[in-house]
């Protein structure tokens, strides 16, 4: 809604004419009227002065200040600039979201201009109405309000003068307005181009520069986005140098970066058009730009978080207690409730809404399993979409047409609609799905040459998608919807005995983000943000330190009753969700903002040959892919690749992993035999007899298998794979070369932390570690070694980068639902709260040949489709580790003494893969159940001697 001055609301008098007016009042009223009359002249004033200030509730109260003086004038009221006022006040209460005493105040306007018969005035009550209509989402009645502002306007548009032409031009620019959003377009490209006209031919850039906005709109609908974005940009030009709102116009622009696949610029141009719309403090403009954000993380694939912004919005709506029926039938649409939006779009005659709630309807048939129902609708939303002429929607529609009659087998039919889907406009979301439904129909009558081809163009294209995203948590987001895509054309090219195009695609797929990130020069947030951003990031860390004190006090020794209340922990801890939420978008905004991070340049995965030419002669690969019913295992070695294909669904794969780890952590002795057994036959026997000549398994996982110990399989002799092979993990092959290349500083120093028997964060102490640590650091002379208090996080920070070797002995917590949360817990200190997390990590400069967290849980990740697992490991490797050692679950205090002590013993004359394969066969024969042995895995050069 446009956010208009004063002046541009007054029926276009000039200031001059009204203090004209007020100044021969004051020299005719005499006696008792002197007053009120001072009275009128300063209250109108007065609101004017605070609705140019945004200040509309204050700029209301002076206006009925006006009104109230007025009415005592009798025969000297001014009628024509009481109903201004009224149409002032109107505004004033758009603002503010509250239509129906807008509605009412230009109704006592129209008989105000009636009894005066004020034709110009009469006009802008008309449409004045007409457009709260729009607001409302009445349509319908804001049509005829406007026809009848036409209607009176009649004759008008060859006046000489300037102020009959403009109302006329007002008047077709709202009903321009009108008919784009009910997406009538041609009519309102019509109607806008006529105002645009007389807007030029007057001079009046206020009214240019809202033809251009409603011009750019119709543009987008029709796919011109080349056209669009001139318009708007045109626009936005025009209303920085009027000093107008900009909210639509950067709200516009989002839509137009979202269609072109450029996320990170939508989300730029929306976070400015929020900004813009609490600036000016139009409610209905902070309810619409919050919801467009929802709807770009939408598209993105970031369902969770979108919701969260229509939430917003629709609070914001009921506090206010807004009455507008299209924001209520959007919001509607948006979260679900799509019959009731239906009916509401269908009962207003809005073919966009319409159209687009058909389409959703159709989306929800076809997930459950109504085909029939889904191409009705679908056939609905096609009809409106063409009647409309908005090109996006009808491609869409052409799209989920063919991918239903892909699903029916009907392959000529569907061939037709997806080729309508890709010539309707280039939108990337559309033609990357398109290429993969006309694959998958090409699949389905043995065309593999064909499918090959469009699946390929369907990746490139999502690849081109991919790079333009520069934040790591969009990447891995976007890509959750999009494995099959990968999935499906690697199962081809194997088929076709492409087994390196399958493994350098696979690659692409998996831990894209996090090669990327180390691929690259470390990036520093300090400096180059704004430095709002930078303040608000400093004062949320604080925050959220200052909120772990308090759980922490709160629930110590000497704590009060009342902090030791439940009530009193759950505030807390509900407080501090809502910081870290907060700080996680905080973030996400200064990585938008950062050039260094906007600049990264994508980087090319590894390539099947280079990755071998860093395998040595006594280590063999297993790099495996989950598909949606089998997975495929790569076998490589310096001189040779493989390839076989298991079958095995994904659920029942997960649902083994799982099964595996409960058992293992339970100590359920047959229960976890034969599920390491069945791991083994899936995950290793196919290549059991390949292993023979082989010292070293590198295992690159994928999906659930993330959170398995391989060393603990067992194989057909009963015997543990630890006992057999020294077991390196890697993330990707790209990953593995990137670890491999770095080069690694001389000496051996150590830094060495261990908690000891100080309790931390409601963990009991660990008094294994002290002693574990004693004997690690007899092995080091050269070290800084500490225990206890003194081992807080401040001192790791301050030493860790002149350390060759880092060796942490405390609690680990994985955040499942916030993964940068995971951190190490070290006994808080007046400068640091105790808790490392994995944001902290990134930040750090290490360089360390070797990295171990002895700790419970410092292994796990979020783990996405994607591969994209955020977790302590890997955010120590991008910090400049070469390796990492970690753990999959909690870990029992003494035999994990037992296992570094003689780890680090074993590296003064064996590679740290050796070692600790060596020092895990130690554990076996102590404590031989795998819960106390087996957690421990390295990530990243095993290759490295630590002297």
């Amino acid at each position: 809604m446009p956010a208009k001055t004063i002046k541009a609301e007054s029926g276009r008098k000039s200031w001059c004419v009204v203090n004209i007016i007020a100044s021969v009042l004051t020299a005719l009223i005499v006696g008792t009227c002197a007053t009120p009359s001072i009275m009128v002249t300063e209250a109108q004033r007065e609101g004017d002065y605070h609705f140019n200030r945004h200040d509309y509730r204050e700029a209301a109260l002076h206006y009925r200040e006006m009104l109230e003086a007025s009415s005592r004038l009798g025969i000297y009221r001014n009628l024509s600039m009481e109903s201004d006022v009224r149409r002032k006040l109107a505004d004033c209460c758009i603002m503010t979201g509250d239509y129906p005493e807008a509605l009412r105040q230009v109704k006592e306007a129209m008989v105000l201009d009636s009894l005066d018969n004020n034709l110009l005035n009469m006009i802008e009550d008309h449409r004045h109405e007409g457009k709260i209509h729009i607001y409302t989402g009445a349509y319908l009645e804001g049509i005829t309000s406007l026809e009848k502002a036409l209607y009176l306007s009649e004759g008008m548009e060859q006046s000489l003068k300037d102020a009959n032409r403009l109302a006329i031009a007002d008047t077709y620019l709202a009903l321009g307005q009108l008919f784009a959003v009910m997406g009538r377009l041609r009519e309102s490209q019509d109607y806008s181009s006529h105002a645009m006209t007389i807007f030029r031919q007057t001079g009046d850039r206020r009214g240019e520069m809202e033809c251009c906005l409603t011009l750019g709109s119709v543009f987008s609908d029709l796919g011109d986005i080349i056209s669009s974005r001139n318009l708007v940009e045109r626009s936005l030009a025009l209303a920085g140098d009027l000093g107008l709102g900009t909210a639509r116009h950067f709200q516009l622009l989002a839509v137009l970066s979202a269609a072109e696949g450029s996320y990170e610029d939508a989300i730029r141009n929306q976070e400015k058009a929020i900004q813009d719309a609490y600036r000016v403090g139009i409610l209905g403009q902070k309810i619409w730009t919050t919801i467009g954000m929802g709807d770009i993380y939408s598209e993105l694939g970031d369902v969770a978080r979108a919701e969260r912004y229509y939430l917003e919005a629709r609070e914001m709506k009921d506090t206010a207690r807004m009455t507008a029926g299209s924001l209520e039938a959007s919001l509607d649409m948006r979260m679900g409730e799509l019959l009731d939006a239906s009916s509401y779009f269908a009962a207003e005659r809005s073919l966009t809404g319409g159209a687009i709630t058909s389409l959703r309807l159709a989306g929800m048939m076809i997930l459950e399993g109504k085909a029939d129902s889904a191409m009705i609708f679908a056939t609905q939303a096609e009809s409106s979409f063409l009647e409309s002429g908005n090109r996006q929607g009808l491609a869409n529609t052409k799209l989920l047409r063919g991918k239903i009659l892909v699903d029916q087998g009907n392959g000529p039919e569907a061939l037709r609609a997806l080729d309508s889907a890709l010539l309707a406009g280039g939108f990337p979301e559309t033609v990357w799905q398109a290429h993969y439904h006309k694959g998958r129909m090409y699949e389905m009558t043995n065309r593999d040459d064909d499918a090959l081809e469009s699946y390929r163009k369907s990746v490139e294209t999502i690849e081109g998608i991919r790079s333009n995203l520069t934040v790591d948590e969009f990447k891995s987001i976007f890509f959750d919807s999009k494995k099959d895509v990968y999935d499906r054309l690697i199962r081809l090219l194997l088929r076709r005995g492409d087994e390196e195009g399958a493994f350098q695609l696979s690659e692409l797929s998996r831990a894209r983000t996090f090669y990327e990130m180390i691929s690259n020069r470390k990036i520093s947030y300090g400096g180059s943000v704004p430095g709002d951003l930078v303040a608000l990031e400093q004062e949320k860390r604080v925050e959220i330190q200052k909120l772990y004190k308090l759980i922490e006090g709160g629930t110590g020794e000497y704590a009060d009753e009342m902090t030791r209340s439940a009530g009193y922990s759950r505030a807390i801890m509900n407080e501090l969700e809502e910081a870290q939420q907060a700080y996680s978008e905080i973030i996400q905004r200064i990585k938008l903002t950062n050039p260094n991070h906007a600049e990264l340049l994508a980087v090319r995965p590894a390539g099947l040959s280079e990755f071998r030419s860093r395998i040595d002669d006594n280590t063999a690969v297993l790099s495996y892919w989950i598909g949606e019913s089998d997975i495929t295992i790569w076998f490589i070695t310096h001189s040779s690749v493989s390839v076989k294909t298991v079958e095995i669904a994904r659920d029942r794969l997960l649902k083994l992993t799982e099964d595996t780890r409960k058992s293992i952590q339970a100590m359920a002795g047959e229960e976890t035999s034969a599920n390491l057994k069945e791991l083994y036959r899936i995950l290793i026997g196919p290549f059991e007899n390949s292993l023979d000549n082989f010292s070293s398994l590198l295992v690159i996982p994928n999906g659930s298998l993330h959170f398995l110990p391989f060393q603990a399989f067992i194989d057909r002799q009963g015997k543990y794979l630890a006992e057999s092979f020294n077991i390196i993990y890697a993330p990707s092959a790209g990953v593995f070369v990137v670890c491999n290349d770095k080069m690694v500083r001389s000496g051996s120093k150590l830094l060495g932390v261990a908690l000891a028997d100080v309790s931390v964060d409601n963990n009991v102490g660990l008094p294994g570690t002290e002693d574990e640590l004693n004997r690690i650091v007899n092995l080091f002379p050269d070290n800084l070694s500490v225990t206890g208090k003194q081992g807080s996080e401040t001192f790791i920070k301050e030493n860790a980068a002149s350390c060759n070797i880092l060796h942490l002995a405390t609690h680990g917590i994985h955040n499942y639902r916030r993964p940068l949360y995971s951190c190490l817990l070290f006994p808080p200190s007046e400068k640091d709260d105790g808790r490392l997390n994995v944001y902290e990590v990134f930040e750090m400069n290490i360089n360390a040949r070797l990295v171990t967290l002895s700790a419970c849980e410092t292994g796990l990740g979020n783990l996405s489709m994607g591969d994209e697992m955020t977790g302590l490991s890997r955010a120590f490797l991008y910090a400049g580790s070469s390796s990492v050692i970690v753990s999959l679950w909690p870990v029992a205090d003494y035999p994990t003494a037992l296992l570094m002590s003689n780890f680090y013993g074993y590296m003064k004359e064996y590679t740290l893969a050796e070692a600790l394969t060596r020092a895990q066969r130690d554990v076996i024969k102590a404590f031989p159940q795998p819960v106390y042995w087996s957690p421990f895995i390295l990530i990243g050069n095993g290759n490295l001697t630590a002297f």
